[in-house]
Parts: structure tokens; C-alpha cells; sequence
């Protein structure tokens, strides 16, 4: 019997199949997953990025993990000898994501630089996406709880926590 906690989430092993080059038929090293409504955003990521990188250069780069955290997209990966460190801060004002370099690795690498761009963009944007279905949506923060979800979503979320 299979063990459901290892098993894929068909939306993710999708977005596997349909970008051999970045994935090479794994999926992510460290357990991932993000709603349906986000997948369409993923897969333009994808392609987006092996447009910059090539079959050559996608084989330097390795997707480390996909998740939604504090209501938005994370897509944690390493290129090559460039990594990135990721700072959450959460404050009665509001939450803010900052991104440093981990690396000795120097923006002067142009392909790193639009990787991280194009990223960076990826998870900016699902704050403005239904993570449930796709469509136009806003970041809020429901009694502490971070989502990004559209008017139907977020009140059937209200109605299914009562």
C-alpha cells in the first residue's frame, strides 16, 4: 500500500512532466506543494525560465522546493554555485519577504540575475492570484492566517472555519 504522505500531487507531478529540463523527472528535493490556482502561474515560470537558461544551463539549476507560505509563492532553487537566503518578517503591520544572497556568487552573472528576476516576479504576482482557482485576487490576513484567495474562495473559507 502506498504511503499517501510520499505520494505526488498531480497538479505538481503536471508541472514535472511538462518541464523535463528543469526537473528531470523528480520532483522537488524537499516536500512541495501549492494549490491549483497557482499552477498555470508556476508553468509560465517554468518556461520562462528555460527560456533564459537553455537545456544547457537548466542542467546547473535544481528546484528545491515550491510551497505557499505567509499567502504567497515561494519556488526555492539552486543555480549553480548561486543561492539564495529567504527572511520572513511578520509584524503587526504587515508581513515583508526579503531574499539576500548566500552565496559568493555576484549579480555580474547575467543569466542568475534574470532567473532571480523572473522568480522574484512569480512570487509577487500570486499575491494578486487565487491560489484555490486562479482568478484575480488579494493577499489578506484572516485573524493571522495569510491566504491569497478571490471573493468566492475567501467566503467559502469563512463558511468551512465556523
Amino acid at each position: 500500500m502506498a504511503d499517501s504522505y510520499n505520494q505526488i500531487d498531480p497538479g505538481l507531478q503536471r508541472l514535472i512532466d511538462a518541464h523535463p529540463l528543469l526537473f528531470r523527472g523528480q520532483a522537488p528535493a524537499i516536500s512541495s506543494y501549492v494549490s491549483a490556482g497557482w499552477y498555470s502561474l508556476l508553468d509560465k515560470l517554468c518556461t520562462d525560465i528555460e527560456a533564459v537558461l537553455g537545456p544547457q544551463g537548466c542542467v546547473d539549476l535544481e528546484v528545491r522546493q515550491i510551497k505557499e507560505k505567509l499567502g504567497s509563492l515561494r519556488f526555492y532553487y539552486r543555480q549553480g554555485a548561486s543561492t539564495d537566503l529567504h527572511f520572513d518578517l511578520v509584524s503587526p503591520t504587515g508581513r515583508q519577504h526579503l531574499v539576500g544572497r548566500g552565496s559568493k556568487a555576484t549579480d555580474d552573472d547575467l543569466v542568475v540575475k534574470r532567473v532571480r528576476e523572473l522568480v522574484n516576479a512569480a512570487c509577487a504576482t500570486s499575491e494578486t492570484v487565487c491560489e484555490e482557482c486562479g482568478a484575480a485576487a488579494e493577499l489578506r490576513n484572516t485573524g493571522g492566517w495569510y491566504t491569497t484567495l478571490c471573493h468566492q474562495h475567501l467566503a467559502e473559507r469563512k463558511r468551512t472555519s465556523k
